[in-house]
């Protein structure tokens, strides 16, 4: 501390001016930010995975230990490892799924020409950020990727939906349909598990194919208030009417029809294969529905890709359709380190190759035709 006299004209006794050099401490998650701030890619990559492991290891301790550790060990030893490898395969058709429906839904109605090999480098850019951040982080990786590649923000906004709709339409249809199963009775599974999904995908679905047939939902746009909230809505319109027109022409955009396909049947067959892995047979309706319960937490903000959280929910979803908790347990973390784990190396060096596949994206912006599909630029206008 130190003082400082000054005096006055008058004769005045000396005033002591105390000064304090030290200025108060910023609170605590302002310096984490500014710590988290200074560091670089492979560093917070490296905080990232090892955040989750943490998340991960502690979530499968805590339901090994209601399993009971003697079950779980012995669901590791009754391993058949040759199982592994389908599910290698089905994570490697799920990723060419994944990559076929992104190339196809922006090169639709004249989108950016964009390579395989460079949607193939975006994809794996996206999931290291979904893989850091949470599924929001993808999607604003992809709307990234459609930006520098030379399309609007708007038209970008509408391909990121109609890439997500494409995806979850037959994930929704196939949920839907071993729910009706359910409930007539024909396969046996948890109603609860079900009742969800004949709630909401028909009208999902309804409500998609009178939007994307009429002009009601641009009309509609003009009413609703705050003005942001109307444009995001019109963009959504937007993207069931482009989901519509490809589906019209399936020989035209074959590869963003297949690729979800490709993408959901791939997940599923690597997770049965993780549960044959160790003994367990589980019928396709049951497998579907379990999955499908456990993939919403997904869609929730959770940080470091849902690490920990999903691995939990897919456990518990195992067992309420009938599978054991030690052998859904360890299957679960088969499923995870091919879906996963297995995927962050690749996404890493994705990541560090970002100025590579920034110029690449200009390339693809300086060679870009502009001229709109004249069947669909006033339809897909926005509102």
């Amino acid at each position: 501390m130190a003082e400082d006299e000054s005096h006055d004209t008058h004769g005045q006794a000396p005033v002591a001016t105390v000064t304090d050099p030290t200025p108060p401490r910023p609170p605590f998650h302002q310096r984490l930010r500014a710590r988290w701030g200074k560091l670089d890619t492979r560093a917070r990559a490296s905080v990232v995975v090892v955040t989750s492991a943490v998340l991960v290891l502690g979530i499968g301790a805590l339901i090994g230990n209601v399993a009971e550790f003697d079950e779980v060990l012995a669901a590791i030893r009754s391993a058949s490892p040759t199982w592994l490898v389908v599910c290698l395969a089905g994570e490697i058709f799920a990723y060419l799924g994944y990559i076929l429906v992104f190339w196809g839904t922006t090169r639709a109605a004249n989108g950016p020409k964009m390579p395989l090999g460079v949607v193939t480098h975006g994809v794996f850019v996206a999931f290291g950020a979904f893989a850091a951040a949470n599924a929001v982080g993808g999607l604003a990786t992809n709307f990234w990727i459609l930006r520098e590649a030379g399309s609007t923000t708007r038209s970008a906004v509408r391909r990121v939906l109609t890439l997500n709709t494409l995806l979850y339409a037959v994930f929704g249809v196939c949920s839907l349909v071993v729910a009706i199963l359910v409930v007539t009775g024909v396969t046996d599974a948890p109603l609860g598990m079900a009742l969800p999904w004949l709630i909401i995908v028909p009208p999902c679905v309804a409500l998609g194919i009178w939007l994307s047939g009429s002009d009601t939902g641009r009309r509609a746009a003009d009413h609703i208030t705050p003005r942001a909230a109307a444009t995001l809505f019109g963009d959504a319109v937007s993207s069931t009417i482009l989901v519509r027109h490809m589906s019209a022409s399936p020989r035209s955009h074959k590869a963003a029809l297949v690729g979800p396909v490709l993408n959901w049947g791939g997940e599923i067959v690597c997770l049965w294969a993780s549960l044959r892995a160790f003994g367990v047979n589980l019928g396709l309706p049951q497998l579907i529905l379990a999955y499908a319960a456990a993939y919403v937490v997904t869609l929730l903000p959770l940080p470091a890709g849902g690490a920990g959280a999903i691995d939990a929910s897919l456990a518990f979803s195992l067992h309420a359709v009938g599978v054991e908790l030690a052998p859904a347990l360890v299957a679960t973390f088969a499923y995870r380190f091919f879906s996963y784990w297995l995927e962050i190396p690749p996404a890493l060096v994705a990541v560090s190759a970002l100025p590579r596949l920034r110029r690449n994206l200009a390339s693809v912006r300086e060679a870009r035709d502009p001229t709109p599909d004249p069947g669909l630029a006033e339809r897909m206008s926005p509102a």
